[in-house]
């Protein structure tokens, strides 16, 4: 995709998100807040533009990655419900965010 250089990140994240393709449609987060875009390993943030990211002008072209941050399914109306209570442990689940069950999430793109 092409954007012009005064082009906010937020507008951006907008601009991909409303051209999401069809064969993705079970992967398309809710809004375009879910979507985070990364550059050399940096989030980067709505209200910065391509212009003050010094990215390169055409014709040369700048990689960056897409991650979707983590968002709850909506609720199937067929799906089973399951009973029972799970037990955390508050404490442990936000103090280390690698605990399995914890709200944190994490993670690591290879390209």
């Amino acid at each position: 995709m092409t954007f012009e250089s005064e082009a906010t990140i937020a507008r951006v994240k907008e601009l991909v998100w409303n051209a999401w393709p069809a064969d993705w449609q079970d992967e398309h987060p809710p809004t375009p807040s879910y979507l985070r875009i990364l550059h050399l390993g940096k989030i980067l943030q709505d209200d910065d533009t391509l212009s003050t990211l010094s990215f390169p002008v055409m014709p040369a072209s700048t990689i960056v990655h897409l991650a979707i941050r983590p968002y709850a399914p909506h609720p199937q109306d067929d799906a089973p419900k399951k009973k029972g209570r799970r037990r955390r442990n508050t404490a442990t689940d936000t103090d280390n965010p690698s605990t399995p069950g914890s709200s944190c999430c994490s993670s690591c793109i290879i390209c």
